[in-house]
C-alpha cells in the first residue's frame, strides 16, 4: 500500500487485546482528513487494518453520548472488534507475553480483593459485636 504511514502508538493493554481502543482527539483529525464522509456521532464503518501482511476487518465507531449532559464534548472515536475476531486473536498471538502478564495481574488483583473482602466482613462482624457488647455494658 503506497500511502501507509505511522499515525499512532498505543500501549498494549487488556482492552486492546480483547475489544478495541479509543483514538485520541489529537489524531482524530488524520481520520477526518483521510475519510470521505466522516462519521457522525452514533455511526460506524468497517475499516481494514493490515497486520503482518494480513488484512483484518474492524469497526470504526463514533460513540454516542448524552450531548445535553456533556455539551461541547469532543467526539469519542474508537476502533472496535469482538474478543473472538481474527484481529483480536492475532493480537493475542503476537502479544502473548503481554497477555500472560495481564492475566496474572488480574488474578493477583482478584485475590487481593477477595482477601480484603473477607477481612472487611470479619472487621464488620467484630465491630458489630463490639457495638453490641458496648451497649450491653452501659
Amino acid at each position: 500500500m503506497e500511502d501507509q504511514f505511522y499515525i499512532y502508538k498505543k500501549d498494549v493493554d487488556w482492552s486492546v487485546l480483547r475489544e478495541g481502543f479509543s483514538i485520541p482527539v489529537s489524531i482524530q483529525i488524520v481520520f477526518k482528513e483521510r475519510m470521505n464522509n466522516y462519521l457522525k456521532r452514533g455511526e460506524k464503518r468497517d475499516l481494514n487494518v493490515i497486520l503482518d501482511n494480513q488484512t483484518y476487518r474492524v469497526k470504526l465507531i463514533n460513540q454516542t453520548f448524552d450531548e445535553q449532559k456533556y455539551p461541547g464534548h469532543v467526539d469519542i472515536l474508537q476502533i472496535r472488534y469482538s474478543p473472538q475476531s481474527p484481529f483480536a486473536l492475532k493480537l493475542r498471538e503476537i502479544f502473548a507475553s503481554s497477555l500472560d502478564y495481564l492475566k496474572e495481574k488480574e488474578l493477583r488483583t482478584r485475590k487481593i480483593y477477595e482477601y480484603l473482602k473477607k477481612k472487611e466482613n470479619t472487621l464488620s462482624y467484630i465491630l458489630q459485636r463490639l457495638k453490641i457488647l458496648f451497649s450491653l455494658s452501659i
